[in-house]
C-alpha cells in the first residue's frame, strides 16, 4: 500500500504484548467521509489495532500515518485535536457528572500556545450542549456517572469523544451495553458524522450492524486481515464460517439490500 498524503493510514503494522503477537502486517486506509468497521472473533486483534492507531501501544513494525505524517512524531496536543478514541473500557474520577465528563473533551482546544489554559467559552458551551443532545443525555447532564446504567455511561463517554471535535474517530465497541434503540441511534449518528466529513473506524461485534452501517469492512483473524472491502462484496457464508466457526445464510436486508447474517439452527444443519 502506497503512502497517501490524505487520510488515516496503517502500513505493515505488527504489534503485540511482550512476545505474544497480536497484529501481523495489517494495512488499511480510512478516508474522511467514510465509516470502516473492524470485525472478527474475540482476541483477533481488533482493540489492539485501535490502540496502536491512537498511539497508546508501541508498534513493533510498520507505521500509522495521519495525512501523510507519522502519528508517533506528532505532539500529543496536536494529535488530540485531530484524532479521538472511545476505548472499550474507560474509567473516570469518582463523583464526576455527565456534563463534567463531556467537558473534558474540550481540553485539547483550550490549551494556548504558551501552555496556559483558556477560559471556558461560549463555543465550548455550545459544543457541550450539542454533544449531550446527540447522545440523548441532556436530561442526565447533572447526574453522577456512578448513578447511571452501563448504557447511559457508554453514551456519556461517546459524548465526550464527540466534544473533542476531531476529524478522525476511533470507536471501540461503541454499542456495547446499549439497548436496541440507543444502539441503532448511535450507528445512525455515526453515519451522519461521516456524511459531515469525519473519518470513523469502529470495532463492532455485530456483523449485521457492521455490514449495514459501514462503507468498508476489515475482517481480522489471528491478527491478520483476511477480508477487506464493501460489505456486500465480502460478507459471505464462507467468511462467517472462517471468522466465527458458524454456519449461516447471508440474505439481503429489505430496503437497502445490506447483508443480513442469519445463523442456521441445529435442525437446519441436520436437514
Amino acid at each position: 500500500m502506497d503512502v497517501q498524503k490524505e487520510g488515516l493510514q496503517v502500513l505493515g503494522l505488527h504489534a503485540g504484548y511482550g512476545s505474544t503477537p497480536a497484529l501481523r502486517g495489517v494495512d488499511l486506509q480510512l478516508r474522511r467521509g467514510q465509516v470502516m468497521a473492524v470485525v472478527g472473533a474475540n482476541g483477533c486483534g481488533k482493540s489492539t489495532l485501535l490502540r496502536c492507531m491512537a498511539g497508546l501501544l508501541p508498534l513493533q513494525r510498520g507505521q500509522v500515518l495521519l495525512d501523510g505524517e507519522a502519528l508517533a512524531s506528532m505532539p500529543l496536543a496536536s494529535r488530540a485535536r485531530r484524532l479521538a478514541l472511545l476505548p472499550q473500557q474507560a474509567l473516570a474520577p469518582e463523583g464526576l457528572t455527565v456534563a463534567q465528563l463531556v467537558a473534558f473533551g474540550r481540553r485539547p482546544h483550550q490549551q494556548a500556545a504558551l501552555g496556559l489554559w483558556q477560559r471556558w467559552s461560549a463555543q465550548d458551551e455550545q459544543v457541550l450542549a450539542q454533544s449531550l443532545r446527540d447522545c440523548d443525555l441532556l436530561d442526565l447532564a447533572g447526574r453522577r456517572l456512578d448513578q447511571l446504567s452501563g448504557g447511559q455511561r457508554q453514551r456519556a463517554w461517546l459524548a465526550m469523544v464527540l466534544a473533542q471535535q476531531t476529524p478522525w474517530l476511533l470507536l471501540d465497541e461503541p454499542t456495547s451495553a446499549l439497548d436496541l434503540g440507543h444502539g441503532h441511534e448511535l450507528l445512525c449518528l455515526v453515519r451522519r458524522l461521516a456524511e459531515a466529513g469525519r473519518g470513523i473506524l469502529m470495532v463492532l461485534h455485530d456483523l449485521g450492524a457492521a455490514a449495514r452501517h459501514a462503507d468498508w469492512l476489515l475482517a481480522l483473524q489471528d491478527g491478520r486481515v483476511v477480508a477487506a472491502g464493501p460489505p456486500r462484496e465480502v460478507v459471505t457464508p464462507g467468511l462467517v464460517r472462517q471468522l466465527y466457526g458458524l454456519e449461516a445464510r447471508v440474505l439481503a436486508t429489505p430496503g437497502d439490500g445490506a447483508p443480513l447474517v442469519v445463523p442456521l439452527m441445529t435442525a437446519e444443519l441436520q436437514a
